[in-house]
């Protein structure tokens, strides 16, 4: 049994085989550490939403200063009111 989601997020992935195995392998072992598939398919859509922020990188070349890029942006976003978000 695959990841859930998982030809959902290929198309949202394109051609990215690096992306695909970390998702298989992120989804194996959660599974196997006994998560529910609410969060592993929650820890599966932030794993996603992070390789789309970083579309011409490969995963295993992104560290930390660009997950807490990541977070940051996350956070100034949510912090940003509806007000904040007009043209």
């Amino acid at each position: 049994m695959g990841p859930p989601s998982i030809m959902a997020d290929r198309a949202c992935m394109g051609e990215r085989p690096d992306v695909e195995r970390m998702f298989e392998s992120t989804f194996r072992l959660l599974r196997m550490r006994g998560y529910r598939k609410k969060t592993v398919e929650a820890y599966l859509g932030w794993l996603r939403r992070f390789a789309d922020a970083h579309p011409g990188s490969a995963l295993q070349d992104l560290d930390r200063g660009h997950v807490e890029e990541f977070l940051s942006v996350l956070t100034n976003e949510l912090c940003r009111g509806p007000e904040d978000t007009g043209p």
